[in-house]
């Protein structure tokens, strides 16, 4: 078994080209022992998005705090608390707050 909390999580820049003021923290991966999925907290500063890319993970996302959207080629969807979000494998997909506070989404993928 495995306990911890945000707060004694290390904070890194999303690794990806094109992100604007968004964090990532790996809650639960490999390193704590999780061998199917990973849970991860990612925050979106006031202003922030994610922009539209894909990959081969499947995401789970559950909106904690702030207003936002996420987006496809050719849609979007509204953001709030108490939200949840699939995304399937290879479906393009970005995010952006559209909020006056951190947008936080805890984001599970397989690994």
């Amino acid at each position: 078994m495995y306990v911890g909390r945000t707060k004694d999580v290390k904070v890194d820049q999303l690794p990806m080209e094109g992100v604007k003021k968004a964090t990532i923290q790996w809650l639960i991966s490999e390193k704590e022992g999780a061998k199917h999925f990973a849970m991860r907290l990612v925050t979106i500063k006031k202003g922030g998005v994610i922009p539209l890319h894909s990959h081969s993970q499947v995401h789970e996302q559950y909106i904690l705090k702030g207003q936002g959207i996420i987006f496809t080629n050719d849609s979007q969807r509204e953001l709030k608390p108490g939200g949840f979000v699939f995304v399937d494998e290879n479906e393009a997909h970005g995010m952006k707050n559209t909020g006056n506070e951190d947008l936080e989404v805890i984001c599970c993928v397989n690994l």
